[in-house]
């Protein structure tokens, strides 16, 4: 688990802003470093000289910029650390070294290539084709098995470019169309299926590629996020909905 301010618990976030400006000034700060001076090692503890340490700047998936830096002597760098999947990983997407988790969140995604960061993988996912809806069939179909994990609690990473949340682009913006779930041993509790179709189609009225994607909401709580593509904007006739859809779609336009 990475090292973070005193005040913060197990269950609570970091203060995102002041680790941003505490790992400037500690950028700053190693590189002014004569190289005889000592360092710890964050993984043994030990002191080395700076000249013989790896000092290396951290990211995570909650916002873009330096969280910090990990010092590391060279024998525990023949151990495999930082990168050894513990505390840190190096995303193969952008190459960074990674935290793994100030909490109960894990930040790193498994890929066919490697550990991803969140914002890498969320890239990865959505580039590929084959992972957006383009039919009422596909999106009535649809089960929470698709469904990605692509989000997490404080993540400020914008989305890729021409992707938007269905909530933020203005048509049914309203709580009904979003649900939460608690998770159950990676599944989903309860029967939210019906919900996470309905919000989905209600996006597709809209726009021709949609996404449902899984984000965190909570401690053990995540909620459906509906992610559209602007490109494939458009307006879909009721009458290829089903007619319980197209029902509630209707009377939704009609108070609009």
């Amino acid at each position: 688990m990475a090292q973070v301010a005193e005040e913060e618990n197990m269950f609570s976030l970091p203060n995102i802003v002041k680790m941003n400006k505490s790992a400037k000034r500690e950028a700053d700060f190693y590189r002014r470093m004569p190289a005889d001076r000592l360092v710890r090692c964050g993984f043994c503890e030990r002191e080395v000289p700076r000249g013989e340490a790896e000092i290396e700047a951290f990211y995570d998936s909650l916002s873009p910029g330096k969280k910090g830096h990990v010092i590391t002597c060279q024998e525990c760098r023949d151990e495999g650390k930082p990168e050894d999947g513990e505390s840190y990983f190096r995303c193969v997407g952008c190459d960074k070294l990674h935290v793994v988790n100030y909490s109960w969140e894990i930040y790193m995604k498994e890929s066919g290539d490697g550990p991803m960061c969140i914002p890498c993988y969320r890239e990865s996912v959505l580039g590929i084709g084959e992972n957006w809806l383009r039919t009422a069939e596909e999106i009535r179909a649809l089960v929470p098995a698709q469904v990605h994990h692509l989000g997490c609690i404080g993540n400020e990473y914008p989305m890729p470019k021409g992707v938007k949340s269905f909530r933020a682009v203005g048509e049914y913006e309203r709580e009904g169309y979003d649900f939460y779930s608690r998770m159950d041993g990676g599944g989903w509790g309860g029967d939210p299926t019906a919900e996470m179709r309905a919000c989905a189609l209600a996006a597709f009225r809209f726009y021709g590629e949609v996404h449902v994607a899984c984000m965190e909401a909570g401690q053990f709580q995540a909620y459906a996020d509906v992610l559209v593509k602007l490109a494939s904007r458009r307006k879909v006739p009721l009458d290829v909905f089903p007619e319980e859809i197209a029902i509630g779609l209707r009377e939704h336009e009609q108070a609009a």
